[in-house]
């Protein structure tokens, strides 16, 4: 009966390298572009929702109109109240 006994391969793995030297150089790419960069990639996302947020700060609520609107009045409770129920089971040895 014969063994067959292989060789590990002594290839230095290209591919291998390639990929992690990939991974190592997005990394860095992805960071300096969100933290050094001196263009500001958010900024034309951060002024669209600035200008909703502004005006949203502008608007002003008076509770007493809101309170006694008619609106308000007729509003009705769609949830019933809470109850508690029974609270874990009965103690078994209660009557020992």
């Amino acid at each position: 009966m014969a063994i067959a006994i292989e060789q590990r391969k002594s290839g230095s793995g290209l591919l291998s390298w390639m990929v992690i030297f990939t991974f190592i150089g997005g990394t860095f790419w992805f960071g300096y572009q969100i933290f050094l960069s001196p263009v500001d990639i958010l900024e034309p996302f951060l002024a669209q929702e600035q200008e909703i947020i502004s005006s949203l700060s502008q608007i002003t609520i008076e509770p007493a109109v809101v309170i006694n609107s008619q609106e308000f009045r007729n509003l009705r409770k769609q949830i019933p109240d809470v109850t508690v129920g029974q609270i874990g089971r009965t103690n078994p040895f209660l009557p020992f």
